[in-house]
């Protein structure tokens, strides 16, 4: 890649009814309740910075940031993981999927 080039996403984290973000190496995508999210749900189960996705060229890092109803991943709790394509994030009543590529899911997904 040339200069001003921005690095490819390795990935692409998705909630229904929201859009696509993309999972690019070096950056940190925030999931959480907070206005400075990335992926933001304001509902009371979902903390203030409920997990956070760290990304590097060679995988992309799920951690737990103290929530207090937990992070889970294929409806397993979880402090810290890495994250694989297909896995399903649970952050509160939210799913989210990591996926290969941008999707456009239609509507909201709570369990």
């Amino acid at each position: 890649m040339g200069p001003g080039v921005p690095p490819r996403p390795i990935a692409w984290i998705t909630c229904a009814g929201a859009k696509s973000v993309p999972l690019v190496p070096g950056r940190k995508v925030v999931v959480g309740r907070d206005e400075g999210c990335e992926i933001r749900f304001v509902d009371p189960e979902v903390s203030r910075r409920h997990v956070v996705f760290e990304v590097t060229p060679d995988q992309i890092l799920a951690k737990d940031q103290k929530s207090a109803n937990g992070t889970f991943v294929n409806s397993v709790r979880i402090f810290e993981t890495v994250a694989k394509i297909g896995d399903v994030f649970q952050v509160g009543p939210f799913r989210l999927e990591s996926s290969a590529t941008e999707r456009a899911v239609p509507e909201l997904t709570a369990a």
